[in-house]
C-alpha cells in the first residue's frame, strides 16, 4: 500500500477486506498511521477489526514492537471494548 491516500489506499484496503479475510473469524488488529488508518476504517467491512490500534507505522516498528503492543489490543477486544 504504498499510496496512502486516496482511490490506491482504499483499493488495497477493499481487498485485504475481500481477499485476505474473507471467511476468517479471527480478530484483525491495526498498526497504521494516519490517514492510512482512517481509509481503512472507513472501507472496512470485516466485522471481526479491532476498535483499538496499535499507533505507528508497521514499517517503522519491529516485529518484537508489534507482537508486544498486541495482546493490550486483544485483550480489549476479547472484554468487549
Amino acid at each position: 500500500m504504498a499510496d496512502s491516500s486516496g482511490a490506491g489506499a482504499s483499493a488495497a484496503s477493499r481487498l485485504v477486506g475481500r481477499a485476505v479475510l474473507a471467511g476468517s473469524d479471527i480478530p484483525l488488529v491495526l498498526a497504521a498511521t494516519q490517514p492510512l488508518l482512517a481509509i481503512y476504517q472507513s472501507v472496512n467491512t470485516y466485522s471481526h477489526l479491532a476498535a483499538a490500534t496499535i499507533a505507528g507505522s508497521p514499517a517503522t516498528l519491529t516485529d518484537a514492537q508489534l507482537a508486544e503492543r498486541a495482546p493490550p489490543v486483544l485483550d480489549g477486544l476479547y472484554r468487549g471494548e
